[in-house]
C-alpha cells in the first residue's frame, strides 16, 4: 500500500467510486459518510489524504476542512465537487490543497495524487 486515504460522501455510489479510484493508487482506503463520522475516524487513524465531498446535508467539505485545520500533522485535503460554479475554486482561495471535479475520473485521481507530491501507483 501507498498510503491511508479517506473519502468522504454521503452518497454511497459516489463514495464507493472514489474509493475505487484512489484504492487503484495504491491507497488502503477508508470511507465515511459524513463530516461527523469522518473526525471519528480521524481521531482514531492518520491519514495521508482526506477527499471529501463539498456539498452534504449536514455541513459541506469546507466547514470539514476547516475543523482539521489545527491538527498536526494535518492530512492533505482534496475538495471533490460537481458543483460548477464552486465559489473560489481555486484551491489557494478555498485554502484546500486541491479541487477534485465530478465526475471523478481515474487519470484525474492519479494526477492529484501526483501534484499532491503524494505518492501513487500507475492504475
Amino acid at each position: 500500500m501507498t498510503g491511508e486515504a479517506l473519502i468522504v460522501d454521503d452518497d454511497p455510489v459516489s463514495r464507493a467510486v472514489l474509493a475505487h479510484l484512489v484504492a487503484k493508487n495504491g491507497y488502503d482506503v477508508h470511507e465515511a459518510d459524513g463530516p461527523e463520522h469522518a473526525r471519528e475516524l480521524l481521531d482514531d487513524d492518520a491519514f495521508d489524504v482526506v477527499f471529501s465531498d463539498y456539498r452534504m446535508p449536514e455541513e459541506d467539505g469546507l466547514t470539514l476542512f476547516r475543523s482539521l485545520s489545527g491538527r498536526v500533522p494535518r492530512p492533505r485535503f482534496v475538495l471533490v465537487s460537481g458543483v460548477v460554479d464552486l465559489p473560489g475554486a481555486d484551491p489557494a482561495e478555498l485554502g484546500v490543497d486541491a479541487v477534485l471535479p465530478k465526475p471523478v475520473m481515474t487519470k484525474a485521481v492519479a494526477e492529484c495524487l501526483e501534484a499532491l507530491g503524494l505518492p501513487h501507483a500507475t492504475p
